[in-house]
């Protein structure tokens, strides 16, 4: 049996472990110990498996061993379903593995249009920097991902819209896609998280 075997026998018997209401920590984490079968679902775009994970309480924001998430391999895999699965049971949209790349950077690599959008309707912060310093606009850029480009010029323009001082929470529209994003002026303090509210 190859890897590709193992895992896909894994998840399986993960999904059955989930209907049988199992304790989540019986399946959370592989053989190897590097991975959830979360993660596993959500790379090679298992959505029914995913679904069930989740049902049964599978910890959505849990890290490999590289400190990637579900939402990671969902959103470099291309997965749609899957993400928006994740954002809907609460799974963290912009955290960075030990690469410093965030979902939206692989989303906006992979040239994956509707994800990078979902994410940053979610509120995915759209200037973040992996561990070399580039940005999910960069490397949309350098992989030529046009509609990718022309989504995250206008995120990233909503972004720079904010006014020098004083705390505000922007809405806007552009291109058809809805952002918006909290400040403060101390650049040193992060974000406030909030959910997005639209007209």
């Amino acid at each position: 049996m190859n890897e590709y075997d193992q895992s896909e026998a894994s998840i399986h018997r993960s999904m059955q472990q989930a209907r049988m209401n199992t304790r989540p920590e019986d399946y959370s984490v592989n053989s190897q110990g590097s991975c959830t079968a979360l993660h596993m679902a959500a790379e090679q775009g298992h959505t029914a498996v995913a679904v069930a994970l989740v049902d049964a309480g599978s910890d959505v924001s849990a890290k490999d061993k590289l400190g990637n998430t579900a939402m990671h391999e969902a959103a470099r895999g291309g997965h749609y379903d899957i993400v928006t699965l994740l954002l809907r049971a609460g799974a963290d949209y912009d955290e960075a593995g030990q690469d410093g790349y965030t979902p939206l950077h692989l989303a906006c690599r992979e040239g994956c249009y509707d994800i990078a959008r979902s994410l940053l309707e979610a509120g995915a912060f759209p200037t973040s920097q992996s561990a070399s310093g580039e940005t999910p606009l960069e490397l949309a850029q350098a992989a030529k991902q046009t509609e990718v480009i022309r989504l995250m010029l206008g995120a990233v323009a909503v972004y720079n819209a904010r006014k020098p001082t004083g705390y505000k929470i922007l809405n806007c529209t552009i291109f058809g896609c809805k952002f918006a994003w909290s400040f403060h002026d101390d650049p040193k303090t992060t974000r406030t998280p909030h959910t997005p509210r639209f007209p």
